[in-house]
């Protein structure tokens, strides 16, 4: 009951202001995603973003904290680092790379790789490979912008160690500053297998992300996201 009524209190802030929601780092940082599966975003160029999340026991059981940095190094190409601790810290570094553009009619195709090294034992001790077909779903606006109305972005994968085997999420703004995140991992972390994960992700600012989610739907996630753009 009291996750349930932080969660609703974060919400009731997030929906007095006004601001536009935008992707972001995953709660394992290092990567732009939802909670924990990739998805078919990449962060833009000449941006960095710096983010923070704790996963309070989410994993394994264990009080996770991801602290990571993510640069977009091209419109297709972003490259992050993360320290990821629970008793100790590992240092992580992952890419993800945009293969295929989308379309109005095909999905876009993206590679990528989380903890190239394999050096974070306890979530996986292999590095964690995945290729991802990302596609908005919902109809687009009759205006010049021909941009999506509400859009929901579906995305669909599968991998290697954390990811091992079939992942898949939704992105829905529910308003431009505020949008709904739900997935599942078919993949091992820490211990925690075929996870269920849903949250919500909202720009409090236009740097700034503020995310909170129910990890396998037990237990509560919360962090932040800020977006420097580089010279």
């Amino acid at each position: 009951m009291k996750q349930i009524l932080t969660i609703s209190t974060i919400i009731a802030v997030m929906a007095t202001l006004s601001l536009p929601s935008l992707g972001a780092s995953s709660f394992l940082g290092g990567y732009t995603g939802g909670i924990c599966t990739p998805d078919g975003l990449i962060q833009p160029t000449k941006s960095m973003d710096i983010s923070f999340h704790d996963t309070q026991k989410g994993f394994g059981g264990t009080d996770v904290k991801a602290t990571g940095a993510l640069i977009g190094l091209s419109p297709n190409l972003e490259v992050g680092v993360a320290f990821i601790g629970n008793d100790t810290s590992n240092f992580t570094i992952s890419s993800k790379y945009r293969v295929v553009s989308e379309t109005a009619t095909a999905p876009a195709l993206l590679i990528g790789v989380f903890d190239a090294a394999g050096s974070a034992n306890f979530l996986s001790a292999d590095p964690s490979l995945y290729i991802v077909l990302s596609k908005n779903i919902t109809g687009f606006a009759s205006d010049a912008t021909n941009s999506p109305q509400n859009p929901m972005r579906a995305t669909i994968g599968v991998g290697s160690g954390v990811f091992n085997g079939f992942f898949a999420g939704l992105d829905y703004a529910l308003q431009p500053k505020l949008s709904v995140i739900a997935e599942f991992n078919g993949g091992n972390i820490g211990g925690s297998k075929n996870l269920f994960n849903a949250g919500i992700r909202y720009a409090a600012l236009p740097q700034l992300r503020i995310d909170a989610a129910f990890v396998g739907f037990k237990q509560i996630a919360l962090g932040a996201s800020y977006r420097i753009m580089l010279p």
